[in-house]
């Protein structure tokens, strides 16, 4: 099973016997993490030294290393040179096809992101009014979202979820919480798009300049509502600088359970579900190849054999 290995201070990262292997003051022998274990590696101390060795094996066994800014946000995330056989094939079918199909993936993605908000509600504030009004703007989403229901949504959703005094893009403790937690799951998409050969520069919808993953913000906008979720069950809890239970508690977002076609997938798995669904709806032009996940807050963990 793939895990997520989170590590808030350290001396030294190397490599060896297949392994990261972690060197902490005040113990006695290092850490030993074998690769073929991991997915992720998120890192935080930024006076900790990093091998060449271990950062060109942890490329060539496809996990992706997370370091942390100085305020304490995901800054920079090592990806796999070469992630898959067809990365040239992948970049032509992109180029070819996503101007006539982005706009028809992008109101899927808005329908899709909308209706985790309305579930989302339903858990926590079950504010009828704001329900109901989201479920309105979920009618209206055209191909390409014409009509910007997306943005009407999220002003409805965070101020039903956090208050009506509540700014997303300010600088208060909550929507660092917030854009700590959209980092991970990004980080995860990311890590995703770039080991199966998509270009993440070609977006649907996103499409800056300044960005390098405009696909991989198109394709997490139907996962941040579990970071939603989490955050406004532990409100109370949160400070900033952010503790260490509540970034761990973020970080393991990462196996919390949704539903896809009706199949229950923790949330690192579901994403390679949806970027190859991506792939596949690019093939085909099939809308139905399209599979986003369904966040229904508090499902339970499934028994490893029904993973």
């Amino acid at each position: 099973m793939s895990r997520h290995l989170y590590i808030q201070s350290a001396r030294k990262l190397s490599f060896e016997n297949k392994s990261i292997i972690i060197e902490k003051e005040g113990l006695t022998k290092p850490l030993v993490f074998p690769l073929e274990d991991l997915d992720l590696v998120f890192l935080e101390d930024s006076q900790t030294m990093i091998t060449s060795c271990l950062l060109s094996e942890l490329g060539n066994a496809g996990v992706s290393l997370v370091v942390c800014g100085r305020n304490f946000l995901p800054a920079a995330q090592s990806l796999p040179v070469n992630g898959h056989y067809l990365q040239s094939a992948l970049l032509k079918l992109q180029l070819s096809e996503l101007p006539y199909k982005k706009k028809k993936f992008w109101e899927y993605i808005v329908k899709q992101k909308i209706s985790n908000q309305i579930s989302v509600l339903q858990a926590t504030t079950d504010d009828e009014e704001a329900i109901g009004r989201l479920k309105k703007y979920l009618e209206k989403v055209t191909p390409g979202d014409e009509t910007n229901m997306e943005g009407v949504a999220a002003r409805e959703y965070f101020s039903s979820l956090f208050g009506k005094d509540f700014i997303r893009f300010s600088d208060d403790p909550l929507s660092s919480a917030l854009n700590y937690g959209y980092s991970i799951i990004a980080s995860c998409v990311i890590r995703q798009v770039a080991f199966s050969g998509l270009e993440d520069n070609l977006g649907a919808w996103h499409d800056a300049q300044q960005n390098a993953y405009n696909l991989s913000y198109d394709l997490i906008e139907p996962f941040r509502q579990v970071v939603d979720y989490y955050l406004y069950t532990h409100e109370s809890e949160i400070v900033y600088p952010l503790t260490k239970n509540i970034k761990v508690g973020l970080i393991g977002l990462l196996n919390e359970m949704l539903t896809i076609e009706g199949k229950k997938y923790k949330l690192s798995y579901a994403v390679e579900v949806v970027v190859n669904s991506y792939i596949e709806y690019l093939k085909t032009g099939k809308t139905d190849s399209i599979k986003l996940p369904i966040y229904q807050p508090g499902l339970s963990i499934l028994e490893e054999d029904d993973e």
